[in-house]
């Protein structure tokens, strides 16, 4: 270092050459300038061999690689540091660090000041370096997901048939902000959500931005296995007991349900199906219809539904006698009509079906055909015939 530029290391960490502890640097011993092919792979091998069996070379070695290694690290902060005091390269402060610190490397040390300052300057240093470094990586793979889960929430889910208004659109998707209540005789109801699961479930995916959708589904029978996944974590069904009447409020509906959340693919589902949306929770009133029971639950389970990003498919099954009223015109279906894209579903006598030789049903939604030749056992709950 030339005499008119001061030292940037301070004068109490500067070693005293008097101890018999005190080393000078030494430049590495100089290999003859000329070795054949077969003698430099003989010193590699023998090299090999000693950084492996023997401890005190193999821990030199690694000393020698950590110290290039903290080196090209240090200087890569001091970078970063002279970046966040807005110092450019041409004010020529960090270059001046630079060779003031080799300069200073030049001179006497002793091996306990490297410990010293490893342990007072370098280790914390490189504590905090590696806790900043991951919680920067850890807010730019949260900010990957929040901004993938974003574009999830705004994909849409095929059911497989159209269920919107016969005026409008021919819609065969739902949104995450939909919620669909098809209402009507239960066979017909059970059959229109099944085609959906084999649909959702039969849908593939199209790279990491557009994985295969995923549901939980209410299901009515007391004796699926809860604990099973089905269909890996795209496809959970949650048996009768678990939900039935238990779904009361918001709070309720996060503790049943947000446990089979978390054994989803990423924590997220794309649609929540429901095979009765009047079992959901008691009546609030002594002899409340199913209609009322349905758009008190709807209430709460939007809210839930729109915290996680999921459209809404649930059936209400009717008695044979109830049909699903104009809109309006029945103070049962109010609440309903209101958190709800209410659907009237129906069926009527289709053509036989001679490839299976049995009659068939067509379903409609809303008048509009939501599947044709299905066989009359399967919406009246039949075997099949022979």
């Amino acid at each position: 270092m030339k005499d008119d530029q001061p030292s940037v290391v301070p004068d109490q960490e500067k070693p005293t050459p008097s101890s018999s502890n005190t080393l000078k640097p030494v430049p590495p011993e100089q290999e003859p300038a000329e070795r054949t092919d077969e003698e430099l792979q003989a010193i590699a091998e023998r090299s090999q061999k000693l950084a492996e069996k023997d401890f005190p070379v193999q821990s030199c070695c690694v000393t020698l690689l950590l110290a290039r290694q903290l080196y090209y690290a240090g200087l890569q902060s001091l970078r970063d540091r002279m970046t966040e005091l807005k110092h450019t390269p041409e004010d020529g402060i960090e270059a001046h660090l630079v060779k003031s610190m080799a300069e200073a490397a030049k001179g006497p040390f002793e091996r306990q000041t490297i410990m010293d300052k490893l342990s007072k300057h370098t280790m914390s240093w490189l504590a905090a370096t590696i806790a900043s470094e991951n919680e920067a990586e850890r807010r730019r793979i949260k900010g990957d997901e929040e901004v993938l889960d974003q574009h999830r929430r705004e994909q849409e889910v095929d059911i497989g048939y159209c269920w919107d208004h016969p005026d409008g659109p021919e819609l065969k998707t739902l949104g995450r902000k939909r919620t669909v209540v098809l209402a009507g005789m239960g066979g017909a109801v059970k059959y229109l959500l099944g085609l959906a699961v084999k649909t959702l479930r039969n849908t593939k995916a199209n790279g990491p931005t557009a994985p295969a959708p995923s549901a939980i589904q209410l299901v009515l029978d007391e004796n699926r296995d809860i604990t099973k996944k089905r269909g890996g974590a795209t496809y959970r069904t949650i048996s009768y007991s678990r939900w039935n009447r238990k779904l009361t409020n918001g709070g309720q509906t996060t503790k049943i349900l947000q446990p089979f959340l978390r054994n989803m693919r990423k924590m997220a589902i794309d649609l929540l199906i429901i095979d009765d949306l009047s079992q959901v929770m008691p009546p609030g009133i002594v002899g409340a219809s199913a209609p009322r029971v349905a758009g008190q639950a709807l209430r709460h389970l939007r809210h839930w539904a729109d915290e996680v990003g999921c459209g809404i498919l649930a059936g209400l099954p009717l008695p044979k006698s109830q049909s699903v009223p104009d809109i309006g015109s029945d103070s049962d279906f109010e609440q309903l009509e209101v958190y709800s894209e209410l659907r009237a579903v129906e069926f009527e006598e289709g053509p036989f079906d001679e490839d299976y030789e049995w009659p068939t049903y067509t379903v409609r939604i809303n008048k509009l055909v939501a599947a044709e030749l299905v066989g009359r056992h399967i919406i009246d709950g039949r075997k099949a015939p022979e």
